[in-house]
């Protein structure tokens, strides 16, 4: 979650010669302001007076991103081709702090959740395979185990979600680690949630470093993967946990450079794809794509896997928090990438969508360490 990471308002109208300079001083000053907050704050006001039941569609202001390196017509990434993408802008100032984010019908409408502690569905309009408008359908709080909107940062602090095929909306917390299922009807959250039971180890992690991936193979409901952000163990990998045959399991995945988790999606396949994100001063914000071979997803260490992207601020990325696939008519996996904008000016709610080729997953090799792809 944290990091103010990215991007002013109208860096897409700039030359491309000053786009860069621009994502750098943006990062800079961004991180400037997050780090001299307190995360802590109560979600009061006008966050806790809105209904849960509230419907109001609103079409959401737009500028539509056509390259995703600045001053590149480039298409192709490795297995990844740029579809598109999308600024979201709303004016409904509780839009934003996105994280988790699913789809339920295959790339029209999407869910997704937000560390304040609410939801938003939203839809998208394609030109062709290019997303180019953006529309709020519903949105609520994500309720307690009471059935009361959250009232304190550690309450609402939402992180990763994932849908199940029986109607159920999975989402995971990152200030008190846990994993609640909420029911999800007609594109809403609905009702109470259910605690999972998760390891005691798992529920003990507090703090701005703890749950922050969580995925769900369909087809396969008792497969679950969670994820920490920034929870290493004593060889320095990242840690987290996979439920399968009913019992829960500890894993583990070697920590890339500086990289922490954001979110993770199970493919048809069984593959996984891991969401990572990497800030600092000297190099800005940076974004990681990896990918897991169904065969490595099994308890104790998940292996390297395969480095699909390595970004930098050249490119139109942002705080990427969630990840989602959907699929085309032909089987080629899409993938939606958004991110949070930790309600800061400075920053950007960004949709960016990917085809992925399946066939440059067969041989899963990490590549070596280097300079963000060209």
């Amino acid at each position: 979650m944290p990091f103010g990471l990215t991007g002013t308002r109208n860096i897409l109208d700039q030359p491309a010669g000053r786009q860069a300079s621009s994502l750098v001083i943006s990062h800079l000053l961004s991180a400037l302001i997050v780090f001299s907050l307190f995360p802590g704050l109560l979600v009061t006001g006008s966050r806790a007076q809105s209904a849960n039941a509230a419907q109001d569609r609103e079409v959401l202001t737009t500028s539509q991103i056509d390259r995703f390196r600045a001053g590149s017509s480039r298409k192709m990434f490795g297995a990844l081709t740029f579809l598109g993408g999308l600024v979201l802008r709303s004016d409904d100032a509780e839009f934003g702090g996105l994280s988790g984010l699913a789809t339920a019908d295959n790339g029209q409408t999407f869910l997704t959740v937000s560390d304040t502690g609410r939801w938003f569905s939203f839809s998208l309009g394609y030109e062709g395979d290019k997303p180019v408008s953006a529309t709020i359908e519903n949105k609520g709080f994500l309720l307690d185990r009471n059935g009361r909107p959250p009232r304190r940062k550690s309450q609402a602090d939402a992180e990763a979600l994932a849908l199940t095929h029986d109607g159920r909306a999975l989402v995971s917390y990152e200030g008190r680690s846990r994993i609640l299922s909420y029911r999800y009807i007609g594109g809403r959250i609905e009702d109470a949630p259910v605690a999972l039971t998760v390891p005691r180890n798992l529920s003990a992690v507090r703090g701005n470093k703890g749950l922050e991936a969580l995925a769900f193979l369909d087809g396969q409901p008792d497969t679950l993967i969670t994820l920490f952000e920034q929870r290493l163990d004593d060889k320095g990998h990242h840690s987290g946990w996979l439920r399968t045959g009913g019992k829960w399991h500890a894993v583990s995945l070697p920590r890339r450079d500086e990289f922490d988790i954001t979110d993770a999606v199970f493919l048809k396949t069984g593959g996984l794809l891991v969401l990572e994100r990497a800030f600092s001063f000297s190099r800005g914000v940076r974004m990681h794509l990896r990918y897991l071979a169904p065969h490595r997803i099994k308890p104790g260490n998940l292996g390297p896997g395969l480095s699909l992207l390595t970004v930098n601020f050249a490119y139109q990325i942002d705080n990427m928090e969630g990840l989602t696939v959907h699929y085309k008519s032909d089987g080629t996996p899409i993938l939606t990438l958004i991110s949070d904008d930790n309600f800061k000016a400075l920053q950007r709610t960004l949709l960016l969508q990917f085809a992925l080729d399946l066939s440059q997953l067969a041989v899963e090799s990490p590549q070596p360490k280097g300079r963000p792809d060209p």
